[in-house]
């Protein structure tokens, strides 16, 4: 069994794989590193630059013939590896490839099941506010901080990773939601210092949107792990505000309120609701 493969999710990054491919198969050639590039469904000439790479027996290319996303194509990547590990890093060539080294020696020593790159010099930017947004909702509801939760550069286990990629989304939430689930696995995690490049050319393809279907993901993840501890609680503070809002009431000697009575029966059914999921929850997690 090959030590790592390297998977490269790609989409129109023409202009960057100029850069940064040469540098990534000089790196896998010394290292005997097998390397993934999956094109995902590009219109422009990203397939055409990879094709010059095919002649090598260590690069492997997959071809999306349309725009798949993000997660989509690091699924196909991940599961065509056949190494001990398989690292992930992102196609603008924002990674420093001796990154690749260093995390493939703290997973070898440390014996992790997952070790995720933490990107330490990025900018001030409503994407960066926007992490930290997410990685608070995920601490809330997780109990466990990660760094940074959706990094693109992690190495995994292969062939535990592969467990779980049917339960990851096709688009960007991908990074996130694969590591809330070794999270709830309580599988080895590690975090290690990486540094990462100005994008060259193109713009990225996280936006606004992009946070809000990771926000969405991880609500939608968490209720599949942990139900009890989105619907409880906010039963309880609606019952509390409902309670609140209609003691005026009573001390009128007026009794409860329609919005009151509306507010307590709200309650309630978030409250059965938190049952129900929490019992299907226990009954899905069966296959996981």
């Amino acid at each position: 069994m090959d030590r790592l493969s390297v998977v490269v999710p790609l989409y129109n990054e023409e202009m960057n794989l100029k850069l940064f491919i040469p540098e990534l198969i000089d790196l896998c050639k010394k290292n005997n590193f097998n390397v993934i590039f999956v094109n995902d469904g590009s219109i422009d000439n990203t397939g055409i630059i990879l094709e010059e790479y095919n002649k090598y027996s260590f690069v492997e290319i997959i071809t999306h013939k349309i725009n798949k996303g993000y997660g989509a194509a690091l699924k196909s990547g991940i599961s065509k590896s056949d190494s001990k590990y398989t690292i992930t890093i992102d196609g603008d060539g924002q990674h420093y490839t001796e990154d690749i080294l260093k995390l493939l020696e703290i997973i070898s020593l440390n014996d992790n099941d997952i070790v995720i790159g933490c990107r330490l010099n990025e900018k001030l930017s409503i994407k960066k506010i926007g992490k930290k947004i997410i990685k608070l909702f995920t601490k809330l509801i997780f109990k466990h901080s990660i760094y940074d939760l959706n990094s693109g550069m992690k190495i995994y286990k292969t062939e535990l990773v592969k467990n779980y990629l049917k339960y990851c989304p096709d688009n960007m939430p991908f990074s996130d939601i694969i590591t809330l689930i070794f999270l709830y696995k309580k599988h080895s995690i590690s975090e290690a210092k990486i540094e990462i490049k100005k994008r060259k050319s193109g713009k990225s393809k996280i936006s606004v949107n992009t946070a809000f279907e990771t926000i969405f993901e991880i609500i939608n993840i968490a209720t599949f792990f942990y139900p009890l501890r989105i619907f409880i609680p906010l039963s309880f503070k609606i019952l509390f505000l409902s309670l609140i809002w209609s003691s005026q009431f009573i001390i009128k000697g007026e009794g409860l309120s329609t919005g009151s009575l509306l507010g307590i029966l709200v309650a309630l059914l978030i409250f059965l609701l938190g049952l129900i999921s929490e019992q299907i929850s226990q009954i899905r997690k069966k296959d996981l």
